[in-house]
């Protein structure tokens, strides 16, 4: 956490703000069960769809296994730097895995029943 983030939480406690501090509890729609430190992500979901975001932050290849809240039974991959598209099935314990080249980002999709 950022001293900026830091001092905007404080201000936020001394005027009475009840601040959450954990997630837990809270499902989330991914989760990133292998490769966590390397990858950020974030999710948006349309009227049809369950939309994800995946970049890996670091400069060397990143292996990652991941869970969704729900359970598809395959994901569209969306590679728009090579401009190529794959469907990933899960494994057998529900998890996806895929490896994301040095500083890349992909979109993961799927549609909702």
């Amino acid at each position: 956490m950022t001293e900026a983030t830091r001092q905007l939480i404080d201000s936020l406690r001394r005027e009475g703000i009840t601040i959450a501090h954990t997630a837990e509890g809270i499902p989330r729609p991914l989760a990133i069960e292998q490769g966590d430190s390397a990858v950020v992500h974030t999710h948006r979901r349309t009227a049809d769809d369950e939309l994800f975001y995946l970049a890996n932050k670091e400069d060397r290849p990143v292996s990652i296994r991941f869970r969704l809240a729900d359970t598809p039974r395959r994901l569209t991959l969306w590679d728009n730097a090579v401009g190529t598209r794959r469907t990933l099935r899960p494994s057998a314990d529900g998890t996806f895995s895929l490896t994301l080249r040095p500083t890349a980002s992909v979109f993961v999709s799927y549609q909702r029943q």
